[in-house]
């Protein structure tokens, strides 16, 4: 029977009861989220800091065992834990929550232990209706009648509730708890519950790309943290212990006395060496003084005091907790992949677990993975000997441990070779890993599954090994798409953020790339095509067709269906390769070249900025488009020649590059657009699964020239050359006046069909509200864009709308997910509509991407900051070319190269991509 060892060695010792140390509290954030709309979208993920398969809980689930007669049920419960069956636990404890109907000590206790044990049983298995809903029923009458006005258990009670999403993989449910639980902490001035929500919101800010807000919270978090230290086992401990043993007909009494000692002794700041003597010589009788009421103070007879800068001392009980802050900061440092950040934070959390067995193995464990993923080999398998030492140390406290505690420092093992290049090592240590892990449901979760297998494909393939590496790679795929499918719709977006989670995906694709090149077979190459697709538009896919599968079948449909003059590019850019799989009707080619990410993504991140500086230098930038355009286009030459039309699939960095502006020649740059319309493609289960679509309405809804209050030291018109449809430095939105003429120009182009336009003080929120834009087919919104962050307050994408009531009204991405449109094309004329957060796995996370998962089929939308005169000429350009009915892609490129030949002629600096390049489209 394995155990865990954060649950079986905390058995050992008696949590302290929280102190409250009288210095405020810094980095408080309460404030700032107050309002604070978070990144749109409820968001889930697995939970990577169960390193090496080790289950570490949350605050209290490592649980105190029941002395006495104290409870029949909780030492049931006790029994089952230190045997690991959390779930059958959780049974015992669901079953006693009806046998404890009033408010008091015990029904607080088992509802809250509940809670934890509900989540670890979950973890193992997956979390299901029944559980979710035993969850909300329990917090609800937790906090609606056991807490009642109590700050701390009102905050225990939401903590234990978002405990239970976080680690069942959807911290997205949990992080509104998180926050009403934040301010309660702050009020109750205490330095490690504090810390704790700050680092499971810097986690949560993290995962969902909103770095520089993850960083404040982390910080704050340390910060706090640096107050604490890890309670040792102390007389209070063995106190209880021997009180609640002698006198089970007074349990009340006892507990009353030991919280009435540790509150004299704290409030008086007693030195220890003196209080504990005290304590251990004189328990009987003080104990009997305080059962008759007598007054007395363990302050009689000393006048030392303590500094109040003395540490927050952490409740044993917190252990799981405790140990999950610290591997979450080491989770997110080797994700960053700074060494030195990473060693910052390990110096850090070793000098505050340095004297407990009970966190230093498992937080080394974590370590030591950590240590690996950056490549830093030199602390990783040091840690790997300190893991050893630790848990030899901690199997002489708990002795039943011994086998879980070589298993992971197998499965560590294996990770750390891996890393360094020692592949048979490797693959001895990880099958083993592996085979000792399936045997066991109470301590091989989830993340465990999915990360082990990977590494064991890595070692394969790097051995040669193919056919093994892809049984790896597939056993943990197969293992984490249950759990994916099992995490509600809406929080699907950013799961693939995580290195280890994307890996398998990655490895299946090399393999079936490289598979294909050499057969030259199309049933392979239908094979890698499907296996790309993997990790594109996982959650877009699920909304817009849930039911469907990218298959073979699918895929030569496909096929047939493109024209002689049209062909498919699809990139993937991985850590170290990037993979092109292109094909037209007759031929398919296959490329896959080593790169280095962080070098290639910097150089298209270079690009991306130049390309939206007017004042960046045209030849440099020329320069540098033909040097990339060559790299990615050389390969697909079969494919591109004679073609007039392009589908291209993107990836990573490249969605900040419209693909129109590279050049196949690096001897003379001539871009594409010269040459061909393209528009990109979220994915091929898209197109695959876009053949059937229902009659779109021909009415026309445009929106432009919404009314902002002229403000002191403002104009209420900029020069029109000089105006950007961005939020200006000042955080304040200028008139856009030419955009009302945009939209006139766009109604002109539907001369007989319905027309929706809202202009001026109309172009607000609540005339947007009363819109059915299931009716209109065409969508045109010409106005200020920003990306989320721009505006304090306004975490997501969004376009800003007539100001009411005083202030700016807003159209963010959350709110255009829920609409239902029926739009053929929708078009976003404004700044950086086509940008956002990118996820592996989703794409970016824009306007765009909002606009088509609520139903629109085609997007037009910009890539960086666009002037605004030369936006609308360009618009009035395109909507000739459809009025004349020419198809969107072709009338997109035809509208750029008008305008660019007249500006040409009349000033060269005007031909600057910045001015013409931004507007991509995107499609179905």
């Amino acid at each position: 029977m394995t155990i865990n060892p954060v649950f079986a060695v905390t058995v050992l010792w008696r949590g302290l009861s929280r102190s409250k140390p009288e210095a405020a509290r810094p980095g408080t954030v309460a404030a700032e989220h107050k309002h604070e709309r978070l990144f749109y979208g409820r968001v889930n993920r697995l939970v990577p800091w169960l390193v090496s398969g080790l289950m570490l809980t949350l605050s209290g689930c490592a649980g105190q065992p029941t002395s006495g007669n104290e409870n029949a049920a909780l030492q049931q419960v006790d029994a089952l834990t230190l045997a690991g069956d959390f779930c059958g636990a959780a049974e015992v404890l669901y079953a006693e929550i009806p046998r404890q109907p009033h408010p008091g000590y015990m029904a607080t206790k088992v509802r809250l232990l509940f809670l934890q044990r509900l989540g670890v049983c979950a973890q193992l298995r997956g979390a299901t209706a029944e559980s979710d809903n035993r969850a909300q029923q329990v917090h609800a009458e937790g906090v609606a009648k056991f807490a009642f006005a109590d700050t701390q258990l009102t905050a225990d009670f939401h903590h234990e509730l978002a405990n239970y999403y976080f680690v069942t993989a959807r911290i997205g449910y949990g992080v509104p708890w998180l926050l009403q639980e934040l301010p309660l902490r702050e009020r109750l001035g205490e330095y490690f519950p504090l810390a704790r929500v700050q680092t499971l919101l810097g986690f949560y800010h993290y995962i969902v790309g909103a770095d520089r807000q993850a960083e404040r919270l982390l910080r704050q978090a340390r910060a706090n943290a640096a107050h604490c230290e890890f309670a040792v086992a102390d007389v209070f401990d063995q106190l209880t212990v021997e009180l609640l043993k002698a006198l089970p007909s007074q349990r009340a009494t006892a507990k009353e006395f030991v919280q009435f000692i540790k509150t004299d002794i704290r409030q008086k700041n007693l030195p220890r060496a003196e209080w504990e003597a005290y304590v251990n010589s004189n328990a009987a009788q003080l104990f009997e003084a305080f059962q008759h009421g007598k007054k007395f103070s363990l302050s009689d007879g000393t006048n030392h005091m303590v500094g109040s800068d003395q540490p927050e001392q952490v409740p044993y009980d917190a252990a799981g907790s405790y140990t999950q802050m610290m591997t979450l900061w080491l989770q997110i440092g080797a994700s960053r992949g700074d060494r030195a950040q990473l060693a910052e934070i390990y110096r850090d959390v070793a000098a505050k677990i340095r004297k407990h067995p009970a966190l230093k193995a498992p937080v080394e464990q974590a370590a030591v993975i950590a240590f690996a993923e950056v490549g830093d080999l030199d602390n990783a398998y040091a840690g790997l000997a300190s893991a050893k030492s630790d848990s030899d140390e901690l199997v002489a406290l708990a002795p039943g441990i011994k086998s879980l505690l070589e298993q992971q420092q197998t499965c560590s093992s294996g990770g750390v070779e891996l890393a360094a290049g020692h592949y048979v090592e490797a693959i001895a240590a990880l099958e083993q890993c592996i085979a000792q892990g399936e045997n066991s449901d109470k301590t091989w979760n989830q993340a465990s599954r999915t990360r082990y297998p990977t590494y064991l494909g890595l070692a394969y393939e790097a051995s040669g090994d193919n056919d093994r590496a892809q049984a790896a790679f597939t056993h943990a795929v197969t293992a984490f798409e249950p759990m994916r499918r099992n995490i509600p719709l809406a929080d699907r977006a950013i799961l693939f953020r995580e290195k280890n989670l994307r890996a398998p995906y990655w490895g299946l694709l090399r393999l079936a790339a490289k598979h294909a090149q050499q057969t030259q077979r199309e049933a392979d190459f239908f094979a890698a095509l499907i296996a790309a697709d993997q990790l594109r538009a996982r959650q877009l896919g699920d909304v817009l067709a849930p039911d469907q599968a990218l298959s073979a079948t699918d895929l030569q449909a496909l096929k047939t269906r493109l024209g002689s003059d049209q062909a498919v590019l699809i990139y993937t850019v991985m850590d170290k390769h990037w993979v092109l799989l292109g094909f037209d009707n007759q031929r398919h080619v296959v490329a896959i070249n080593p790169i280095d990410a962080a070098g290639f993504n910097q150089t298209l991140g270079e690009i991306a900025d130049a390309l939206a500086d007017e004042t960046s230098n045209a030849v440099t930038l020329q320069g540098k488009l033909a040097q990339v355009g060559k790299l990615l286009l050389a390969p697909a030459a079969s494919v591109l020649a004679d073609k007039k039309q392009l589908l291209v699939l993107t990836d990573g960095a490249l969605n900040g590059i419209p693909f129109d502006v590279l050049s196949l020649s690096s001897d003379l740059y001539r871009p594409l657009i010269q040459d061909y319309a393209i528009r990109t493609a979220p994915s091929l289960k898209l197109l695959a699964g876009d053949r059937e679509r229902a009659a779109t309405p021909a009415a026309l809804f445009a929106l432009g020239d919404p009314k902002y209050h002229a403000r002191p030291g403002t104009a209420d018109a900029a020069e029109p050359g000089n105006n950007s449809r961005f939020w200006d430095d000042r955080l304040q939105a200028r008139p856009l006046p030419e955009t009302r003429a945009e939209v006139r120009a766009v109604a002109a182009a539907f001369p007989r069909v319905e027309k929706q336009l809202l202009l001026g003080a109309d172009a607000s929120e609540s005339q947007l509200k009363r819109i059915d834009f299931s009716r209109y087919g065409y969508l045109h919104f010409a106005t200020h864009g920003i990306l989320g962050g721009t505006i304090p307050g306004i975490w997501e994408p969004a376009l800003i709308l007539a100001e009411e009531n005083g202030g700016n009204t807003f159209l963010v991405a959350s709110d255009v997910e829920r609409l239902h449109l029926n739009a053929e094309l929708a078009v976003l004329s404004a700044c950086e509509t086509g940008e956002g957060s990118y996820i592996v796995g989703e794409g970016t996370l824009s306007m765009a991407r909002a606009f088509m998962k609520a139903g629109a089929r085609n997007l037009v939308a910009s890539l960086w900051q666009v002037p605004s005169a030369s936006t609308r000429e360009i618009m009035e350009l395109f909507y000739r070319q459809l009025q004349q009915g020419v198809a969107v892609d072709a009338a997109l490129r035809n509208a750029k190269l008008a305008w660019l030949q007249s500006r040409m002629q009349r000033n060269e600096a005007a031909s600057h991509p910045a001015y013409w390049a931004a507007f991509v489209l995107f499609g179905r």
